[in-house]
């Protein structure tokens, strides 16, 4: 709190050399750097237009829309210049902590929730009315700010001063409050719940009523607004109680850096406009994900309004435009993506799937595909081309449960990642070697450790007959020695699947299971190790 209370000057100064200018919807922006305050190199998340037109999600009964509502119809054009100042002053304080895009919705959402995005003095806390302000509540308590914090929060210098305000709603009070940065896990909550688990209110549903609003204001301003660095508080790899994934931004997409809660799948970076947009990271995920594995899908739509009740609006909804989509071959791209999508659900955080007049959602999957009869008569609307996801927000799950061992008991490792013996004297095992024990009857079966498409299979020299499966966040696992194969190279596997049996085909001195991990399809890693992060001991 000292750091934060010593850079009030630096902040007023910074404030005072920010000029804006409001013509409609437009902005201009001029600032001056004043003593560090203003850290122009900042990575900006730089907005596109929000794409229409491509699909009207009309939803069965069934399903629940998880888009937010959109708050008594405020949208970015309606705010005021005083709130769109207030603002970008929250975004910028965001961005000068490293805080991902989805902090910058949390604190919008409480601001608004709060004191509709204005500096607001108090009447019953008469001391406020003595600093700049943007309006007087008449007030119950001794709450004043634009997050309406109480005396206990710190000196009413910051707690009037909006990028002081800010700073305390992500860093915590002078007298023990939490902040944002202090909630675990708050990167895989609901925004809304986020904000309440600060704010404490009385009426924690009122937040998340704002979160339409709030990425509507990210998309518009997430450019323009410049990085205020306040008192010299980072959030660099992880929050306070080290909730970090290591990639330096956690639970939005800034940069280029796919965020999240760090359990899902990551997949690389991609050159869509769609990554500009403010997408919910699970959406950002499907996105690269599904390039990924479908390259020839290059067309995408994210953020943008529909008719209707829909997800695209808030971020957690993705259209995955399907070439060729009215011939067989397109279709059977689109099934193969939708299946894949299906199997990858929870790694990717993904809540429903429409294509080819047709629905899926996790919450029934066990009834399967269904019909999906809401829709007119043309193919958009029924989804014939394109696959619909939408996406809870923030909750991929990660690996739990979806890695499995590629043998069953009775076995033991005879030769282990590394070691140089007399089976390998020119290089180092890059593989482990699991053999089941004897005497059988029939060799014993191989699995496939996750989900995956089978891209090789067939006789590979010293592996003799060979697996490769590469799985959704681009590892591909090897499976050499084969006695003989139960699949065919394209085919798709779920984790446990039944692949081939154990043999002692090329070079091997006796049957096993020479298996081996190569994450992003590259070189090999230690198996034993990567499997016990994913909690499968070999």
């Amino acid at each position: 709190m000292k750091k934060i209370v010593a850079g009030v000057l630096a902040i007023f100064a910074a404030l005072l050399a920010v000029v804006l200018v409001c013509m409609g919807t437009g902005m201009s922006l001029m600032a001056v750097l004043f003593a560090g305050a203003v850290n122009s190199s900042s990575s900006l998340l730089i907005m596109g237009e929000t794409t229409a037109g491509c699909d009207t999600d009309i939803l069965g009964s069934d399903l629940a829309v998880s888009g937010a509502n959109a708050g008594d119809g405020e949208t970015y054009a309606t705010l005021s210049e005083a709130q769109r100042r207030n603002s970008i002053t929250i975004i910028g304080v965001a961005k000068g902590f490293n805080v991902p895009v989805q902090g910058w919705v949390i604190a919008l959402m409480t601001a608004q929730q709060e004191a509709s995005l204005l500096n607001k003095a108090s009447r019953r806390n008469p001391g406020s009315l003595n600093y700049p302000h943007d309006g007087v509540d008449a007030g119950d308590h001794d709450s004043v700010g634009l997050f309406q914090q109480r005396d206990a929060w710190g000196p009413m210098a910051a707690r009037m001063d909006p990028a002081m305000s800010a700073a305390m709603f992500f860093t915590g009070g002078e007298d023990g409050q939490r902040g944002l940065f202090d909630v675990k896990g708050w990167q895989a909550m609901e925004p809304g719940d986020a904000a309440q688990e600060v704010q404490v209110s009385a009426y924690p549903d009122r937040y998340a009523r704002w979160e339409r609003l709030a990425r509507d204001i990210v998309a518009n301003l997430g450019a323009s607004a410049p990085s205020i660095n306040v008192g010299g508080v980072g959030f660099i790899d992880g929050d306070s109680n080290g909730n970090g994934n290591g990639n330096g931004n956690v639970g939005g997409n800034v940069g280029g850096t796919l965020c999240g809660n760090g359990l899902g799948l990551d997949c690389p970076e991609t050159k869509f406009p769609e990554e500009k947009e403010a997408l919910t990271p699970d959406a950002l995920r499907v996105l690269r994900c599904i390039h990924q594995n479908f390259p020839t899908i290059v067309e995408f739509h994210g953020i943008g309004e529909r008719n209707g009740p829909s997800d695209h609006p808030s971020g957690r909804a993705i259209d995955a435009m399907v070439p060729g989509w009215n011939t067989a071959a397109g279709n059977q791209l689109g099934w193969k993506m939708a299946e894949w999508l299906r199997t990858n659900a929870k790694a990717l955080g993904v809540k429903y799937l429409i294509w080819d007049v047709k629905i899926w959602n996790i919450e029934r999957d066990a009834e399967g595909w269904r019909v999906f009869t809401n829709h007119s008569g043309d193919p958009t609307t029924k989804h014939q081309d394109h696959v619909h996801i939408s996406v809870y927000g923030n909750a991929a799950t990660g690996f739990e449960g979806t890695w499995t061992a590629p043998l069953r008991a009775g076995y033991r490792i005879s030769t282990h990642f590394g070691v140089r013996d007399a089976a390998h004297t020119d290089h180092d095992h890059e593989g482990v070697d699991l053999a089941p024990f004897g005497p059988y009857v029939n060799p014993p079966p191989i699995y496939a450790v996750a989900a995956g498409e089978v891209i090789f299979a067939g006789a590979a020299g010293g592996f003799g007959n060979l697996i490769k499966i590469r799985h959704a966040d681009g590892t591909v696992t090897y499976y050499a020695h084969q006695s003989k194969f139960s699949v065919k190279e394209g085919e798709r596997v779920t984790a446990g699947k039944q692949i081939g049996y154990v043999g002692s085909t090329g070079n091997s001195t006796g049957d096993h299971l020479h298996f081996e991990v190569h994450p992003k399809g590259g070189e090999p890693v230690d198996p034993e190790r990567f499997m016990a992060k994913r909690g499968v001991k070999l």
